[in-house]
């Protein structure tokens, strides 16, 4: 499908091709690489470059295997250009950070972001940086705060939002 990045119009191929189970989210980093993030076999993010192909400088071959069976399904680039991912693996989101080349994966806050989570978390950051984890729970709605750095240790900033006020 045609895509315009910058001034290029790219003919994309058709990456849901390579992920067979979903694809959850689209960033793009500062080198104008797309990352496509959601679930092959395992989840896993692809890097794809300005013409639509991957992008074999970024992890293997364009790919970054997870190594986890679960998708991921939420993902944001911070000022370093690492990837920072979202996913609900056994009833707790999961937060990693990867490299921006795609070579370092890093669990972050101990593994576990926001227990009881269902469906789809998503991350994002703030204006400072942080990182911002927001998922369902079987309750109501979660919105966590986490540094941004080598720890990604919750810095005390979380809302638990009831079913009634959704």
């Amino acid at each position: 499908f045609p895509v315009t990045i910058g001034a290029t119009k790219s003919n994309w191929s058709t990456p849901t091709a390579n992920l067979s189970n979903g694809a959850y989210q689209v960033v793009t980093q500062s080198n104008d690489r797309v990352i496509l993030a959601g679930k092959n076999t395992n989840g896993t993010l692809y890097g794809y470059n300005i013409y639509g192909a991957l992008d074999n400088s970024f992890g293997s071959e364009g790919v970054v295997d997870m190594t986890s069976t679960d998708p991921i399904t939420g993902c944001c680039v911070d000022q370093y250009d690492r990837i920072i991912t979202i996913k609900t693996s056994s009833g707790s989101t999961v937060l990693q950070r990867v490299s921006s080349q795609g070579l370092t994966i890093t669990s972050m806050n101990g593994g576990a972001a926001i227990s009881s989570a269902i469906g789809n978390p998503k991350v994002i950051l703030d204006e400072a940086g942080n990182i911002i984890a927001a998922s369902a729970t079987s309750t109501g709605l979660t919105i966590a705060r986490y540094n941004n750095d080598s720890t990604g240790t919750n810095n005390g900033s979380q809302i638990n939002l009831p079913l009634s006020d959704c």
